[in-house]
């Protein structure tokens, strides 16, 4: 069985941010597609949700926000240090959220089958390295999503950076060293339609929308194709 998570990929974001909650430095703002989707898709701002892969806790702080009861979970136990760091003196949200260190080794979530409303993956798929790891992770989302539970999921395309300031070794597969190609390198899946990212998905989880963001300013470079699906 596939693991969760990839150990160079884990080595580096433990890295960043490590150095990140030392300098006190984090992402503010929650992803914007994020932001404008869950109110259309999941509807109701109640219920319990996974944010898997919840990094420093930009989208989280948001959907606790919002209402929901959020099991956040990352593999760095720095990111789930800067979050706890972030909710002091917030009562009322730490009420609604459950944090857990990943094991990087793991087969699958700790959780039972069919507990959460919603799950929220982003920023992460590409991460994962292999397609067949991407729809590993997809089909543990389904084991713990209620019937009927709802999915945000979006991954890399072939105009974003990590495609764009790497080298391709394969069809939709690049191993991506930063920018400045100086940091360790870690193998990541952009691919090249959002065709592609419906094959991916769509033997897991039933598909109600594939939709696609981009920007390019400076150096910046964003494309990401993002599934709302439902179990």
């Amino acid at each position: 069985m596939s693991m969760l998570a990839v150990k160079e990929v884990v080595d580096f974001y433990t890295q960043a941010q490590k150095e990140a909650l030392e300098k006190g430095e984090n992402k503010i703002y929650p992803n914007l597609s994020l932001v404008r989707l869950i109110g259309r898709y999941f509807g109701a701002n109640e219920g319990r949700l996974l944010d898997f892969g919840c990094g420093g806790g930009a989208n989280l702080i948001h959907l606790l926000e919002r209402g929901f009861t959020v099991d956040a979970a990352d593999t760095s136990p720095y990111s789930i240090e800067t979050i706890k760091q972030r909710l002091e003196g917030r009562a009322s949200l730490c009420g609604k959220v459950h944090l857990r260190v990943l094991d990087a080794n793991a087969q699958a979530l700790p959780y039972e089958n069919e507990v959460f409303d919603f799950v929220v993956c982003a920023s992460v798929f590409s991460l994962l390295s292999t397609k067949e790891r991407i729809q590993h992770v997809a089909s543990e989302f389904k084991r713990v999503l209620k019937p009927g539970g709802k999915v945000y999921m979006d991954i890399n395309g072939a105009n974003s950076e990590f495609a764009i300031y790497a080298e391709k070794t394969g069809e939709d597969l690049y191993i991506y060293r930063g920018r400045k190609e100086k940091d360790p390198p870690m193998n990541v899946v952009c691919l090249d339609s959002k065709e592609k990212f419906r094959d991916l998905i769509s033997p897991i989880f039933e598909i109600d929308e594939v939709g696609i963001t981009t920007h390019k300013f400076f150096e910046y470079v964003e494309e990401e194709y993002i599934i709302c699906a439902h179990k």
